[in-house]
């Protein structure tokens, strides 16, 4: 590993880091909203009903 002292914003390489791991960053959430969305149609499909995990406490 080699640890580098060097302003990493100002660089062409350090813009590339930053900006390769925000591309990253976005195809993860949308892999996350993408199987949210799926389970949730799965369990309204299982359930029969829109909103399957819904709590019913009164708070």
């Amino acid at each position: 590993m080699l640890f580098v002292d060097t302003e990493y914003s100002s660089t062409p390489e350090g813009q590339l880091f930053f900006n390769l791991m925000s591309v990253i960053a976005q195809y993860e959430l949308a892999l996350i909203k993408k199987r949210t969305v799926r389970g949730r149609l799965k369990a309204v499909e299982r359930d029969k009903k829109i909103m399957p995990n819904a709590r019913s406490t009164v708070c």
